[in-house]
């Protein structure tokens, strides 16, 4: 009166190893941290570039009053730019440090900046001071006043058709000396 094989092996029990479901949170836990890693490096590389402009546009706005300065000019030469801008805010100060580079030499240039605002990039900034170190170890501090060459040419103004002056050549008659 036995029903079934009882000489039969049992059957075989699940959950030995790993659960689908662990699998499945261990790839998107994984997932997750590539992704906030990335996030973070794109975050950084985004920060470095804009401190890179920056610098490098502040540097060129220091460049207007350092290309005007004699002494600077005699020592270092002609052609002068600016390399290598480093960007640093400390507080309401923006501080560039750059090199300037001329036909004869190489100097260090050092500027700061107040009322500028990295978030808002169209706020003018306003030059506190600039010095440049030169190769001879003088110290330079460069004038914060521009100097513009500034001459009153007389303005270009229009004359009525078939009055020829001696700068029109568009109403000149054919045989005239002016005639292209």
């Amino acid at each position: 009166m036995s029903q079934g094989n009882f000489n039969a092996p049992p059957p075989a029990k699940s959950g030995g190893g790993m659960s689908t479901m662990m699998i499945v949170l261990i790839v998107l836990g994984v997932l997750g941290l590539v992704c906030v890693g990335a996030c973070g490096v794109c975050s950084w590389g985004l920060m470095n570039a804009g401190k890179a402009i920056g610098g490098a546009v502040m540097a060129e706005l220091a460049m207007l009053n350092i290309r005007q300065d004699a002494a600077v000019t005699d020592e270092l030469g002609s052609d002068l730019t600016a390399e290598n801008a480093k960007l640093d805010v400390r507080g309401g100060t923006t501080v560039v440090d750059f090199d300037v580079k001329g036909s004869k030499a190489t100097g260090k240039a050092h500027a700061e900046f107040s009322g500028s605002d990295p978030n808002n990039p169209a706020a003018p900034a306003k030059v506190n001071q600039i010095k440049v170190t030169l190769p001879s170890g003088k110290v330079v501090d460069v004038s914060l006043t521009p100097k513009f060459d500034m001459q009153n040419q007389p303005p270009e103004m229009l004359d009525d058709a078939g009055n020829t002056d001696s700068t029109d050549t568009t109403d000149a008659t054919p045989g005239d000396s002016t005639e292209m």
